[in-house]
């Protein structure tokens, strides 16, 4: 951690000042600040916790689960659009696991999927459209579909 340089009066460790997009902090706080701190910006160790980890990360559920991606459109005449607020819900078994509406793009992605949980089947609705169906499986690798049409 710089020890060095922190005893010098430098506010930071090096790595801290040297990375360009401020990816990393350094901070001094009291166990319940720190509880806080992973509560309020939903910070994850990499282990189970039972070694009481000091390093925390954001976002490590992108790098340890899977997301299901995909884009909607429809024909408005010679045109292509882009299906924005289409439902879509992503279901397991038969059960509704999430439902979520598509971007501005026509977009839209379910995130947090564990590794290898196997096949999810997705229906997509937008009015005035017969609504699609879709499949997925998720293995290792997260599953992105291609542009799907609404007729």
């Amino acid at each position: 951690m710089c020890a060095h340089l922190l005893d010098e009066g430098w506010a930071e460790p090096r790595c801290v000042q040297a990375c360009p997009l401020r990816a990393l902090s350094v901070v001094k706080c009291g166990d319940d600040e720190f509880d806080e701190m992973i509560k309020e910006q939903r910070l994850e160790a990499l282990t189970d916790g039972s070694n009481k980890p000091r390093v925390m990360y954001r976002n490590l559920y992108k790098y340890n689960t899977c997301f299901i991606a995909g884009a909607l459109a429809y024909r408005d005449g010679d045109i292509i659009r882009a299906a924005a607020g289409a439902a879509v819900q992503l279901c397991k078994d038969g059960n509704k696991v999430a439902e979520i509406e598509t971007d501005f793009f026509g977009e839209f992605k379910f995130d947090r999927i564990p590794k290898n949980s196997g096949t999810y089947e997705l229906v997509f609705t937008l009015d005035g459209y017969k609504p699609l169906k879709s499949e997925a499986t998720v293995s290792e690798a997260s599953p992105c579909l291609d542009v799907m049409m609404f007729v």
